[in-house]
């Protein structure tokens, strides 16, 4: 089957060239798809606002189920159109060996985080709280800029980690020095991932607390944030499929296997570091532009 991935390696380029191919010849084409996600998401909160209205007022297990299924395709779209998570999630298990399982577990716990961060300020969200963030906590400047800071710093040390291994002449001793950090810089990427809710759900969340349907909330706030991490997932799995694809051109378990990991490893980190920045960048520029 190895045989087959470099192939397969030719025809993921072929396709993005001819993606890129399109969207060039089409100047609004990335523009239009991305406008329309954001108009989908809206209209399935809007949906979703009048399928509450129903459950507050007594409507069948039906209603909220449909609710739930629109809450889980709202969080898919939006992590989609505008979340960091998936890139981030993409570079780090392109970086580093790793089974569907673990990615799966890391998008998981992205998930309950964000579910666990959009319940705690969406029940905070009062007039005191909008005052001191400037507006509604799920757009907080603050809260964003300091997700992106760990985010950045985790790609920092991982960098500077896949260096330092390079040019030792005894890199397990520098592996096993540095477990702690990479151990913390793990779940801190899952924190800073999971740090910023999804406006609907907070959205959600605000309407379900002022009705006293905190039970129906709690679900949609669950589903909104499973989407998201089907998403997260998706992507992760994407990033383990670009290694094994690269990996396929060196023979495993020699020295330029090896080279070719640190490499990978290296890129992902820098990967890591520039959406940091970059999604830094877009934030200062959105709040003072």
């Amino acid at each position: 089957m190895r045989i087959f991935q470099p192939i397969l390696f030719a025809m993921i380029v072929v396709l993005l060239s001819a993606t890129s191919s399109f969207a060039a010849g089409n100047g609004n084409f990335a523009g239009a798809a991305f406008a329309s996600m954001i108009d989908w998401q809206r209209g399935i909160v809007q949906e979703i606002g009048r399928i509450l209205i129903l459950v507050r007022d007594g409507a069948s297990l039906i209603a909220l189920l449909t609710s739930a299924a629109l809450a889980f395709l709202y969080g898919m779209l939006s992590e989609l159109s505008s979340g960091h998570a998936k890139l981030v999630a993409s570079a780090y298990f392109a970086g580093r060996p790793a089974k569907l399982v673990q990615s799966f577990w890391m998008s998981c716990q992205i998930g309950l985080v964000n579910a666990g961060a959009a319940v705690l300020l969406g029940g905070s969200a009062d007039i005191g709280l909008r005052h001191l963030f400037g507006g509604t906590p799920a757009h907080s400047i603050w809260l964003r800029l300091a997700a992106f800071a760990v985010i950045g710093a985790a790609g920092f040390f991982f960098a500077l980690h896949t260096v330092q291994v390079k040019l030792s002449n005894e890199a397990e001793a520098v592996e096993a020095d540095d477990a702690r950090l990479s151990l913390y810089s793990h779940f801190g990427l899952i924190g800073a991932m999971g740090l910023i809710p999804k406006a609907g759900a907070v959205l959600v969340l605000v309407f379900t607390f002022a009705n006293d349907i905190y039970g129906a909330g709690f679900i949609l706030a669950g589903a909104v944030s499973a989407g998201m991490a089907a998403t997260v997932f998706i992507f992760a799995g994407t990033g383990m499929i670009i290694r094994r694809i690269a990996l396929a051109f060196a023979d495993e378990g020699t020295a330029g296997a090896a080279s070719l990991g640190l490499g990978l490893r290296f890129i992902a980190a820098l990967a890591i570091l520039v959406v940091a920045i970059s999604f830094s960048a877009l934030v200062l520029m959105d709040r003072y532009s």
